[in-house]
């Protein structure tokens, strides 16, 4: 069934290191703690109303998760869904369904993510910001069924020297087919730079940087976004101070208006 690492936050103060980790693998449900149908290659879950600090993973290496067998096939309108509503594999997830809870200063650096059926890299908590200090440094992340990295509801954080390729990937048929190289969502204070976004696919979204609603004070500047297919950078409503600055772009966007596979205009700003 391959191997799932959880690391599961619950009664300890935080300073913790993973690192020099090969996670191949495999299918099926990770069991443990998280009550949820999802697959990771490392799973970091906080679950108790307390602060948690210090948190390191670097040189890890995910590949190969997914939670259906080979051959499972998903509907068509699944991709169309705003996140995806059946289960999936995931690479290195960071999830936050505490009340209360935060976790601050956390770094993810010189790792590699590679073929799982969703994201790559991503934070994911309930409703307020709960993390905040964030490292995400130096990373490949290449062919996830979804987008590369995520991150939601953070705060101060930093993603350079990152280079991420072929996000939305649809090489496999358990995948999700669609997403942006890097997209955050209720963020802020959040610098992007020194990255690359390279062949994002799919019908919605799927830029190199997608920067979503409800976020602010978001820097992107001196990165390469080339041969997205929808655009270089996307930039939606009830955003505040989110400036671009020297981004290089080739290929802005891959006019897919009116085929059949997509449901909202390919764009080079959104």
């Amino acid at each position: 069934m391959g191997f799932v690492f959880e690391f599961h936050i619950a009664c300890c103060s935080g300073d913790f290191k993973i690192s020099f980790f090969d996670f191949p693998g495999g299918i099926g449900n990770i069991g443990g703690s998280y009550p949820g149908g999802m697959r990771c290659g490392l799973l970091v879950y906080i679950s108790s109303d307390r602060a948690f600090e210090n948190i390191s993973i670097s040189n890890v290496e995910v590949k190969d998760v997914f939670y259906e067998a080979k051959g499972f096939s998903r509907g068509e309108s699944e991709v169309t869904t705003p996140n995806g509503t059946q289960s999936y594999g995931w690479g290195i997830r960071v999830l936050n369904n505490s009340a209360g809870g935060k976790l601050k200063n956390i770094s993810i650096k010189g790792c590699k993510v590679e073929n799982v059926s969703h994201s790559g890299i991503r934070f994911k908590t309930t409703n307020f910001s709960k993390f905040d200090g964030i490292e995400i440094k130096n990373n490949v992340v290449n062919k996830t069924g979804g987008p590369g990295i995520v991150l939601q509801r953070s705060t101060n954080a930093q993603v350079s020297g990152n280079n991420i390729s072929y996000s939305g990937s649809f090489d496999d048929s358990r995948k999700w087919g669609r997403g942006s190289g890097l997209w955050t969502w209720g963020s802020s204070k959040v610098l992007i730079e020194k990255n690359t976004f390279s062949h994002a696919n799919g019908p919605a979204d799927s830029a190199g940087c997608h920067i979503d609603f409800n976020c602010n004070d978001i820097i992107v500047q001196h990165n390469l976004s080339h041969s997205n297919a929808g655009g270089f950078i996307e930039i939606l409503g009830n955003n505040q101070t989110a400036p671009t600055d020297t981004m290089s772009a080739s290929t802005m966007a891959i006019g897919l208006k009116g085929k059949e596979i997509t449901f909202r205009k390919a764009k080079p700003f959104g």
